[in-house]
């Protein structure tokens, strides 16, 4: 498990495009505003309490954060999953 404070922007939002989602659907989700997901997904001050909302909202929604980048977990029937390395 990778500490949540720990995910870069990049990460988040390489996050939020492989579940084909938008800003508004990821604070829609994480019960924040879309500045808040927005700030994240640019390294910006965001308060842990918000920054935690958001990636356990991406993790909802399938994505396994993992050291150095993140995975999307395979659906039901699905045989592997989409890895995504950040270096």
């Amino acid at each position: 498990m990778v500490d949540p404070l720990t995910i870069s922007g990049v990460e988040l939002k390489c996050a939020r495009i492989l579940l084909g989602w938008n800003v508004e659907l990821v604070a829609r989700y994480a019960g924040v505003g879309a500045a808040a997901v927005y700030a994240a997904e640019h390294d910006l001050a965001v308060a842990e309490q918000r920054r935690r909302a958001i990636v356990r909202a991406l993790e909802s929604g399938g994505i396994e954060f993992i050291p150095h980048g993140l995975r999307k977990r395979p659906s039901a029937g699905a045989a592997v999953s989409e890895e995504l390395a950040i270096a």
